[in-house]
């Protein structure tokens, strides 16, 4: 890099590769039965949500996306039995980037929703867990031996103070985050409370209007929901720091834009009887 007008080389290397991405989810989405409305829906709003905005837009997060189709393709692969292969696309994303490399918790989301014989949460959960703490560890080994400095905000919680103000945390910033309407950019406190009012009360009331069937498919949405983003949530999770910063979500931010649009497609259905 010579000067800055070089770095723009890897602005268009990132919005390519977020293209990419939303295309490879939209592929994924339908072939594990999502119907392609709701499965359009999602990719095509992906590259508006903060994370994937901040990725095309700086240089210094390019590889931030690439992370998130690396992570993709190991989730693919290991919902098909291809366990040695995912592990390594997967081991890979978590050497580059950690919260970007759970971004295979959205197609692990719909799999469960649509065709759960494919995947057991228990083991999709243990696998990320394992080769989350393998490559943690190996990341630490690293910069001993190359006496790279760590820094104070990365390192792990040790106490449980530190616990109860993660918990807090997460319940009370990236957990609303991720069901914000992302597509509104920097809306007002009003109208934020006026969304989130909307959302409290469209759930328990389309669980009292819609029949049994569906009752159960709105309870195993929102169970859905909170698990894979505890999932998606371990880099996070661990560490002390407890800054936001919408960089460190495009798991999370997916996975809610994937709970609404049920949401918003289990409310279509009770109103217009399809």
């Amino acid at each position: 890099v010579r000067d800055v007008s070089d770095l723009s080389v890897l602005r268009i290397i990132s919005v390519v590769t977020v293209a990419s991405l939303a295309s490879q989810l939209f592929i994924y989405l339908a072939s594990y039965s999502l119907p392609k409305g709701q499965a359009l829906c999602i990719s095509l709003l992906l590259p508006l949500l903060p994370a994937f905005q901040i990725y095309s837009k700086w240089a210094t997060v390019f590889p931030y996306a690439f992370v998130c189709l690396l992570s993709l393709w190991a989730t693919n692969l290991w919902i098909k039995r291809k366990y040695f292969l995912a592990t390594f696309f997967l081991f890979t994303s978590f050497l580059i980037y950690q919260p970007a490399a759970l971004f295979g918790c959205s197609l692990a989301l719909v799999v469960c929703m649509q065709s759960p014989e494919y995947l057991s949460i228990k083991k999709f959960a243990l696998w990320n867990l394992s080769v989350f703490s393998v490559s943690t560890l190996l990341s630490l080994v690293i910069n001993f031996v190359l006496k790279v400095p760590s820094k104070s905000r990365t390192q792990p919680i040790s106490n449980l103070h530190d616990l109860q103000d993660k918990i807090l945390w997460l319940t009370t910033r990236p957990l609303p985050l991720s069901l914000r309407p992302f597509v509104i950019d920097s809306p007002s406190l009003s109208s934020l409370v006026i969304y989130f009012a909307f959302l409290a009360a469209l759930s328990p009331l389309l669980f009292f209007k819609l029949n049994t069937h569906g009752r159960l498919d709105l309870q195993k949405a929102w169970g859905l929901y909170f698990v894979f983003f505890i999932i998606s949530s371990i880099p996070l999770f661990v560490i002390r720091e407890n800054q936001i910063e919408f960089r460190t979500l495009p798991a999370q931010s997916v996975i809610g834009l994937i709970f609404l649009i049920r949401l918003i497609s289990l409310a279509l259905s009770y109103c217009f009887g399809t």
